[in-house]
């Protein structure tokens, strides 16, 4: 009924956390919903692109400490909201904001529709 995807796609490059989202909404029941949180362009990190490794479109590799590099995935406001619309969901709820952390995310709650 509900599939939660927080935190978690920004650690996969764009074309996957795409698919992953795709497969997750597919996964949904008519009627059920999907919740999405993930790394917004608006956030400071993606200001400091210019020192990180790009693997794709809004994807880079970051030095993470102890020597050793994470993956970081950015979305644009609304884009995740656009990607479930053309999937056929309605959007019930998008926002963009700081979390706990400091980090700026799109929040977006979305309802497949029958």
């Amino acid at each position: 009924d509900v599939v939660s995807m927080t935190d978690f796609l920004m650690f996969f490059a764009k074309t996957k956390a795409i698919e992953l989202i795709k497969s997750a909404y597919g996964a949904v029941k008519d009627n059920g919903q999907i919740w999405i949180v993930t790394k917004s362009t608006n956030d400071v990190l993606y200001e400091e692109v210019n020192w990180m490794q790009p693997i794709e479109e809004d994807t880079f590799l970051v030095s993470s400490g102890c020597h050793s590099y994470s993956m970081v995935c950015f979305f644009r406001p609304g884009e995740v909201d656009e990607i479930l619309s053309n999937l056929g969901a309605e959007v019930l709820f998008s926002n963009e904001s700081v979390n706990r952390v400091g980090g700026v995310v799109n929040t977006i709650l979305a309802q497949k529709v029958k």
